[in-house]
């Protein structure tokens, strides 16, 4: 299981007057289609086998306990570590909190605290898990939360987990804004997201450092919008529910001055997707996963509260 660093923004209210705030209501006790023992059971189990898995930096071991965007995130970490000399340590969940789904038990949730082992410092995370087409647990979503970010989360666990949310119109606009950002082409507080420290200034100021480096190299790129993928449940918490979503984009690389395009071997992306060698084409594409954990109320703003970037896929044309 991979780290990976939070940040918190406000995101505006459109929750509302977009109906994602009729959620289905918790389940009672009676209700639920999973127990806490059944998933104190299931948690354990990951943090005994994916731990393993992490520190030996198998991708067929992570695969038993990861699912997508999770398992490349996890897999690109540990091809970093190794190209790096730098081991991975193990890991385990510390006083847990879940939200559990009721009737359909196929999703739940879990927050916690992440402790490394060997290491005395803990980082707050949020994590999804849904069962695959084999009936098997496996973590598809994780993201640690930045300090202050866990006062967001307060709460959770004493409500289920949710299904089919937000709204299918919150989810597009949500994306679409989300991905513009990440290249500075949003309006930081113009009505979807607003200003974020880490999404503005991190993600979007460093897009544009990479437009200015790539043309100094008589190349450009542009950013493709792929499409979304939600986690199957959201966890309400006292300001709302939370809710994993994972936008996947293309980075198109191609040369202003004729030459062909190339990613010399060793450049984070090649190592992080696998590849030992240089990458060239015409063109070059660079696949990416943006993982979001959003808090989306039923009114006033939202938040994100974590996000990842990975690269996933390097091709030459």
């Amino acid at each position: 299981m991979r780290r990976t660093s939070g940040a918190v923004l406000a995101l505006t209210a459109i929750v509302a007057v977009s109906g994602c705030g009729a959620a289905e209501s918790a389940p009672s006790a009676a209700e639920s289609g999973l127990t806490k023992d059944q998933a104190q059971t299931i948690l354990r189990e990951f943090d005994e086998g994916d731990s393993a898995a992490t520190t030996s930096g198998d991708p067929a071991a992570l695969a038993k306990h990861e699912a997508e965007p999770l398992l490349s995130a996890s897999i690109a970490a540990s091809r970093r570590a190794k190209q790096e000399n730098r081991p991975q340590p193990g890991f385990t969940h510390r006083d847990p909190l879940f939200a559990l789904p009721g009737r359909a038990a196929d999703c739940l949730l879990v927050s916690g605290k992440v402790s490394l082992l060997g290491e005395e410092l803990s980082k707050q995370s949020v994590s999804h898990f849904a069962k695959d087409a084999s009936g098997a647990w496996k973590m598809d979503n994780s993201i640690n939360l930045t300090q202050g970010a866990a006062t967001s989360v307060a709460g959770f666990g004493q409500g289920g987990a949710v299904s089919g949310f937000p709204a299918d119109d919150v989810k597009a606009k949500l994306r679409d804004e989300l991905f513009a950002r990440t290249t500075g082409t949003g309006t930081p507080g113009g009505g979807t997201v607003a200003p974020s420290p880490v999404l503005d200034n991190q993600f979007a100021a460093g897009w544009k450092t990479y437009e200015q480096t790539l043309a100094g190299q008589q190349r450009k790129v542009k950013r493709r919008l792929d499409g979304a993928v939600w986690s199957a449940c959201g966890a309400p918490v006292g300001g709302g529910t939370v809710v994993f979503v994972t936008v996947r984009v293309t980075d198109v690389l191609e040369s202003t001055g004729g030459a062909p395009v190339e990613l010399a071997a060793g450049t984070p992306d090649l190592v992080a997707t696998g590849h030992a060698e240089a990458v060239r084409g015409t063109s070059v594409e660079i696949s990416r996963a943006e993982s979001f954990l959003l808090l989306i109320p039923a009114g006033g703003p939202a938040a994100v509260l974590g996000l990842s970037d990975t690269a996933t896929a390097v091709t030459g044309h």
